[in-house]
């Protein structure tokens, strides 16, 4: 069973109210659209084992890179990834892969990067973000 109810039309019913036929069509249509990519990507549970095969998919390649240690000693059950760099400047690393097209970000306790994914992401932007990690290192 999923919680879908904070993406329910009417669920901001406060909001909704305050704005214009225009937005609220706009938003409909939103939601619409929503919808309808969600159901191609499957059940929940399709959904769910998809971003697992991500999260394992991340972390086996960063695990093989020098200079890469993830924070966990076995693949994540979600879609986030945690590492560190030991030695180098992760605030920098995270500058560098934004400049790059790859947005994570810098966790303070403990002073790691955190990468998440999600049931969409594609094979290929996990490639692009460990390439980019790589040139960094």
């Amino acid at each position: 069973h999923e919680d879908d109810s904070l993406l329910k039309p009417g669920h901001d019913a406060c909001r909704q109210s305050h704005q214009g036929k225009g937005e609220a069509r706009s938003r409909e249509i939103h939601l619409q659209r929503w919808h309808l990519a969600r159901q191609q990507w499957g059940t929940a549970q399709e959904r769910y084992q998809r971003l697992q095969a991500l999260g394992r998919l991340l972390w086996q390649q960063l695990v093989e890179l020098p200079g890469v240690r993830c924070l966990r000693s076995k693949p994540p059950e979600t879609g986030l990834v945690s590492f560190q760099l030991p030695g180098k400047s992760h605030s920098q690393l995270v500058k560098f892969l934004e400049a790059n097209g790859c947005m994570i970000r810098v966790i303070l306790e403990p002073d790691c990067v955190r990468a998440c994914i999600h049931y969409f992401t594609l094979a290929s932007e996990i490639e692009q973000l460990v390439e980019a990690i790589r040139q960094f290192t």
